[in-house]
């Protein structure tokens, strides 16, 4: 920066106008460099912070997805779980029915002949009392 600085004010004082004319070289004014750095500082740091923030949030993404994904492992264990216990009711329902099936048909084949009977008697009983 001073070595710019300097040639531009030697340039302008007239000792170095005899070098070569095809070089041209583009100088900048120390205060206009210094704003530029400044600016030049600035804006690194704000793309930092950009960056940076960036990170968190793919950090933040990443420990989401890990937990959507314990999530959906543990909904996986729950259903497999809900099956297996459907499963065994199933079976409990079924065998009940087999232990139930014989019972009922004894009772179905005993039942009715027994009703039929006794209210059979019962009305042959009033048929005989209201003679």
């Amino acid at each position: 920066m001073d070595e710019t600085v300097g040639r531009h004010e030697e340039r302008a004082n007239g000792s170095l106008a005899e070098q070569s004319g095809t070089e041209h070289e583009d100088y900048v004014s120390g205060v206009l460099y210094d704003m530029l750095q400044k600016e030049v500082v600035s804006l690194r740091k704000a793309c930092h912070e950009k960056d940076q923030t960036l990170k968190d949030k793919d950090d933040a993404i990443e420990m989401l997805a890990k937990k959507v994904d314990t999530l959906n492992k543990a909904m996986e264990v729950e259903a497999k779980k809900m099956r297996r216990e459907v499963a065994a009711m199933e079976k409990e329902v079924s065998a009940m029915r087999v232990t139930k099936e014989p019972d009922q048909r004894a009772r179905r084949s005993s039942a009715p002949r027994g009703v039929v009977n006794s209210s059979h008697t019962l009305s042959s009983r009033n048929a005989h009392k209201s003679r």
